[in-house]
């Protein structure tokens, strides 16, 4: 009976989920611009949409839910960090007093001042 439950389990991963591998990879490459990482990143996925296959409460939701799978992976320690960069925040008016910005450690400046 176990096995019978197994290999239903499988047939229903297969079908709801086996579509969007593909595009869970060409998401990974686009993310991590390298192929064999990629290919980790989206086994990785693989393997934590099959142990939380039971979350997925509606089936026409899987593109969604595995795509999200694969962009919520911590693969951001894959890539390379270069040099170290900060965000310019500005404080809230009301909490102005005369000093300027604070700095976020490991962030780039996007935008300084007010927005127009």
């Amino acid at each position: 009976m176990s096995d019978e439950l197994g290999d239903a389990r499988t047939r229903d991963f297969d079908a709801t989920i086996g579509p969007w591998i593909e595009p869970g990879y060409r998401l990974a490459v686009a993310m991590l611009r390298d192929p064999e990482e990629a290919h980790d990143a989206v086994r990785e996925a693989t393997v934590n949409a099959w142990r939380s296959l039971d979350r997925l409460c509606d089936s026409s939701q899987a593109r969604a839910w595995f795509l999200a799978i694969v962009a919520n992976l911590p693969i951001h320690d894959a890539q390379e960090v270069v040099g170290s960069a900060s965000i310019r925040v500005p404080r809230p008016h009301s909490c102005m007093t005369g000093g300027s910005n604070r700095s976020i450690p490991g962030h780039r400046q996007r935008h300084e001042g007010p927005r127009p």
